[in-house]
């Protein structure tokens, strides 16, 4: 996956983070325990990409490394 795209999908899922921040403080139709439930599910999938990202940037340095053994 693109570093730049990573990069795009993380920033959107901290505005979404933000944005149930700022919903939770105002009165809302959607219960304390739903936003909880979506903020949740907001950090399970920026811990997917953080761990995507870091498996390419192992991949990446083990490659290197690799390369560098060889010579």
């Amino acid at each position: 996956m693109d570093d730049k795209r990573i990069d795009e999908i993380a920033a959107t899922l901290d505005d979404i983070a933000t944005m149930l921040d700022e919903v939770k403080a105002e009165p809302c139709s959607a219960s304390q325990e739903t936003l909880d439930r979506m903020r949740l599910s907001i950090e399970r999938a920026t811990d997917a990409i953080d761990r995507i990202a870091n498996r390419e940037v192992d991949a990446d340095q083990s490659s290197a490394f690799a390369r560098d053994r060889k010579v």
